[in-house]
């Protein structure tokens, strides 16, 4: 099947390959601590800061999109904390009105100033895949699609943490009270997580957009738990079941004529409604 694609169609597999393995990497961290709402909240609440980030600086600079995008995603983290404790409500509850209210702020921007900065809301929204052969930069004298090679340096950034700091995840996943009394910086892991969750997400825009990148970001992470109980195993199937319904979905989407980034998502919930009717593991 692969010979019968043509080098744009090739490049975009792999970039959406690239790009679901990026995402699972954090989303197993993000589901094993009971986080997975933050995914979705950071995912959401990105747009505000890279719509102000497109607005101030008039450019699609990605290091603008990081850097509006990770004060939005600390503003969330940091917005949801303080409002539960303050309105005496539950977490979940604080996040979505935090999450929400910024991500309404982001759409309003996109919208009004769209056309003065060149930004269309759909591919922030959704992405379009079918459009990342046509950005591309110059290496070893080849033009490589840009938004590869930024999901490629984020991939291979997220395995290169998570084997440096193996021993300080794991412990603060499971036991953070443990890894606080051992002088572990629990705050700090946990502040370089949502750091390295924001910048996936960010770079993962184009490919899959803030609202489908979501699926990416946790499906894979929960088929692959459902599967097995160790962490190693569940940090290395996740980005190869995300790899695979990548595959599955971008092969479905040209079947069926339609959003690449869309079927990606469904191939993604219809391969955890796989894994959960083979292995029953309560997640």
């Amino acid at each position: 099947m692969l010979v019968s694609l043509s080098a744009d169609e090739l490049w975009v597999l792999a970039t959406c390959a690239v790009c679901s393995a990026a995402c699972a990497v954090p989303g197993v961290f993000l589901m094993l601590s009971r986080k997975s709402l933050l995914a979705d909240g950071i995912s959401h609440s990105a747009l505000a800061g890279i719509a102000m980030a497109f607005l101030i600086s008039g450019t699609r600079n990605p290091l603008y999109m990081l850097i509006g995008a990770i004060i939005s995603g600390l503003l969330t983290s940091w917005g949801s904390s303080e409002l539960a404790k303050r309105a005496h409500i539950k977490p979940d509850a604080a996040l979505g009105i935090v999450f929400t209210t910024l991500f309404s702020i982001g759409v309003i921007i996109i919208s009004a100033k769209a056309r003065q900065i060149d930004l269309d809301p759909g591919c922030v929204l959704y992405g379009v895949p079918e459009f990342i052969p046509f950005h591309t930069s110059r290496i070893f004298d080849r033009d490589i699609p840009t938004s590869f090679i930024w999901l490629s340096g984020i991939l291979i950034t997220n395995l290169v943490l998570c084997s440096v700091f193996w021993k300080e995840l794991k412990l603060t996943t499971f036991d953070p009270l443990l890894a606080t009394t051992l002088g572990f910086n629990v705050r700090a892991i946990n502040d370089a997580i949502l750091f390295v969750t924001t910048a996936t997400i960010v770079l993962s825009f184009e490919a899959l957009g803030s609202i489908l990148v979501v699926a990416v970001l946790i499906a894979p992470a929960a088929c692959a738990y459902l599967i097995s109980n160790r962490l190693l195993t569940v940090v290395i199937l996740a980005p190869l079941i995300g790899i695979v319904s990548s595959v599955l979905g971008f092969y479905g989407a040209l079947a069926l004529n339609t959003s690449v980034a869309g079927m990606i998502a469904v191939v993604t919930g219809g391969v955890f409604v796989l894994c959960m009717s083979r292995w029953s593991r309560r997640l």
